[in-house]
């Protein structure tokens, strides 16, 4: 066999295992690879962030008198100090440490479950939505007559996520009391190349379990997942795949990792163990 009609071979054959790689690659790196276009599927329902213990809220009463729903409000002249107010003839102190960006304070949610309310006392608020714990203090205010007409404002103001492994790790606010994992991952800079979109673990802990799950970014599954919507203080780690961690030296330096070494060598043998077989 002549020398052009060897290398003529030996280039089919490198291009096309080069091909099959390249696919293998794209099954491996891109996303929701069987998603039907144009086809409607049942969502998952919003789960919204529940209130826990540790939580930090912020809880604003506004109504048509300033005056009596100030009593209602932690201010920052209550800063480091416990805010003592008295309604209807009832005294209450309410204790804060934080105050969120309009000087109001914020109020710390006990390993109870409770949080300890301006004249009201203690109100057991955990396992609540933002929007359920607002309708639970507006109902309490009015059935005790202490205002007649509240609008109650709850927000969260220590949410967060942890992100770490092959991607922009760091942890994260969360501004929404909703919020899924596509987002986390977009708001980390998305994931890197040589991340495993098949092995994306999200570590919860509930009600003193911790709970680890397994993600596939692969395939539209992820819509079902019980994680699928995170809760604060989720932990997302983010595995490299077999290149990047063999590739990993020590010392930083790529000239001294014997696996650059390893892998040039076989792929000179590999080569060579081609031409061969081709001049037999």
């Amino acid at each position: 066999m002549s020398l052009p009609k060897i290398l003529s071979r030996a280039l089919l054959i490198c291009t096309t295992a080069i091909i099959m790689t390249a696919c293998h690659s794209r099954e491996k790196v891109l996303y929701l690879q069987d998603i039907v276009v144009d086809t409607p599927e049942v969502a998952q329902a919003p789960q919204y962030i529940r209130i826990e213990p540790g939580d930090k809220l912020s809880i604003i009463v506004s109504s048509s008198d300033p005056q009596v729903a100030s009593v209602f409000n932690l201010t920052s002249m209550d800063r480091g100090t416990a805010l003592t107010t008295q309604t209807n003839g009832i005294r209450s102190t309410g204790n804060s440490n934080r105050y969120n960006n309009n000087g109001f304070g914020l109020y710390t949610v006990n390993d109870r479950g409770n949080i300890d309310f301006p004249v009201i006392g203690e109100l057991h608020i955990a396992g609540f939505t933002r929007q359920e714990a607002s309708e639970f203090i507006k109902k309490m205010l009015i059935d005790g007559k202490y205002v007649t007409d509240p609008v109650v404002t709850v927000e969260f103001a220590n949410l967060h996520f942890t992100i770490i492994g092959d991607t922009n790790s760091a942890t994260y606010s969360i501004s929404d009391d909703q919020i899924n994992i596509i987002e986390a991952l977009a708001m980390a800079g998305d994931l890197n190349i040589t991340a495993e979109r098949d092995q994306i673990y999200v570590i919860r802990t509930e009600n003193g379990l911790r709970t680890t799950t397994r993600v596939d970014m692969r395939t539209k599954d992820i819509f079902n997942s019980p994680v699928f919507y995170l809760k604060q203080n989720d932990i997302i780690y983010v595995v490299p795949n077999g290149k990047k961690t063999g590739e990993y030296s020590i010392n930083e330096n790529q000239w001294k990792n014997p696996f650059i070494y390893a892998s040039a060598f076989t792929t000179i043998v590999g080569i060579a163990t081609l031409i061969v077989s081709l001049t037999k």
